[in-house]
């Protein structure tokens, strides 16, 4: 499920995700685009094996460590398919 998980996540990925931009301007092209969920990571967060969650309209959420931010964001998607 994790697999199928991040094929679709490729397909929604913002334009430019991967560009020499900083985080911040990322973040706010993010939210021009109105990009629901963002998973940021920082290298903090690299070192924590965590990522920083942002909701459009909500702001960061915190850093979660990376199991518990995918086990959300996977019952989120069973919610809505249910």
């Amino acid at each position: 499920m994790l697999a199928n998980l991040c094929g679709a996540m490729k397909k929604y990925e913002a334009p430019n995700a991967f560009s020499a931009d900083k985080i911040n301007g990322k973040i706010q092209r993010a939210e021009q685009m109105k990009v629901h969920t963002m998973f940021v990571v920082g290298k903090r967060d690299v070192e924590a094996d965590a990522v920083s969650v942002r909701v459009h309209g909500k702001g960061n959420l915190s850093a979660k460590p990376r199991g518990e931010a995918i086990a959300e964001i996977l019952l989120s998607i069973k919610g809505r398919c249910a």
